[in-house]
């Protein structure tokens, strides 16, 4: 008993001074990683009598199944190996008689061994840690190293909501911690109601549609003035601001003769009760091309909005899609040529291309050779 009291006296020195991560500390993992230090002392019996001390357990009261399941090197029976065995008090054990039934840990034991091949007996000494209740897992804030037997106590801290992107399925009571990204805004398609993370850079919003050009805004006293330059590709078509989101926040104007369009960009105030632009929402622009075709007008750097500002876009990076993809002007109509008269000479300068997607007006244009 004192050894076991001394053993728990010096069990947080023996733990807390090793590299302090809480699952390194635990007697649980300490008794498991020297289990292998508690082996069993073997002794060679030889024939006649032997002094044996016992320092194993006594689980059973089956001297044959004591002695032969934890003790004997093979396979041979307590009957085949021993003709007697006694205690000090003189009370003994034989096949034929038995006024000992189990051995006791601590006492010595005569035993004469009968058998022309003796066995080696061995007894294992171990140490039996009495039972201490706590919380048993590492991760938990109420960690208790020393515990043997969890008593289910064990706290957890963490998101316990399987919907978030850092639910933690172990834990046992929730932090506030729970944390999702995705897109917050309503009127996205993508809007996730459980999203706390993210804005509307993760938000998919409906295309910009031909429909949008009858949109007709509100005038406020928050506006700014936008000039955007070589769009001589684009004279006559259809120039509109929009936010991100793709909601319209001006009318749609013209762009002029020398390419240049012009438009005010209308901003919320506190009388319109409207939506459109507010400080520091990015705006982007379109052009409505023949009555049917949007051409997304991007900018770098973005336009962001400021009250009363003028950006006049001809130092800027400007990049033409459409759908996504590049503007390449050419004959987009491949079935031009039916609605003319023509020889088997006959060429166009400009071949139908399925890159092109702005027609430029060459689709009517032919070189017809041997033609007066």
């Amino acid at each position: 008993m004192k050894k076991i009291v001394l053993f728990l006296f010096m069990l947080p020195c023996i733990l807390f001074s090793q590299v302090q991560d809480p699952c390194s500390n635990s007697i649980i993992d300490y008794l498991t990683d020297h289990e292998n230090a508690n082996k069993p002392i073997s002794y060679q019996l030889s024939q006649g009598w032997n002094m044996v001390g016992y320092y194993g357990t006594a689980q059973n009261n089956e001297m044959s199944t004591q002695i032969n399941e934890e003790s004997l090197s093979d396979a041979s029976t307590i009957e085949e190996t021993f003709q007697v065995i006694k205690n000090v008090s003189g009370q003994f054990w034989s096949p034929q008689f038995s006024q000992l039934n189990t051995l006791t840990p601590g006492e010595g034991y005569m035993m004469y061994v009968i058998t022309d091949s003796p066995p080696a007996i061995s007894f294992n000494a171990q140490f039996q840690m009495p039972q201490i209740s706590g919380c048993t897992n590492c991760l938990a804030e109420n960690f208790r190293p020393i515990a043997t037997v969890d008593d289910g106590s064990c706290l957890i801290l963490g998101c316990t909501s399987d919907w978030a992107d850092n639910y933690n399925p172990e834990a046992t009571e929730n932090n506030g911690s729970c944390s999702r990204i995705g897109c917050m805004d309503i009127s996205a398609l993508n809007y996730d109601d459980f999203a706390n993370i993210g804005g509307t850079d993760e938000c998919i919003y409906p295309p910009i549609s031909v429909a949008d050009w009858d949109f007709v805004p509100t005038n406020a006293d928050n506006n700014m003035s936008v000039i955007i330059y070589s769009l001589n590709n684009f004279v006559g078509s259809e120039l509109m601001a929009f936010k991100a989101d793709g909601t319209p926040v001006s009318g749609s104007y013209e762009i002029n003769d020398e390419g240049v369009g012009a438009i005010p960009v209308m901003g919320t105030d506190s009388y319109c009760y409207c939506d459109q632009a507010g400080f520091g929402d990015e705006i982007e622009f379109y052009i409505l091309m023949n009555g049917e075709t949007i051409v997304h007008v991007d900018v770098n750097p973005s336009v962001t909005y400021v009250i009363n500002e003028l950006y006049q876009l001809y130092d800027y990076n400007i990049n033409l899609s459409v759908d996504g993809n590049p503007v390449v002007f050419g004959c987009t109509d491949a079935t031009y040529l039916e609605h003319w008269d023509y020889d088997a000479e006959a060429k166009s300068i400009s071949p139908v291309d399925p890159a092109y997607n702005l027609n430029d007006g060459s689709c009517a244009t032919l070189i017809v050779e041997g033609c007066p």
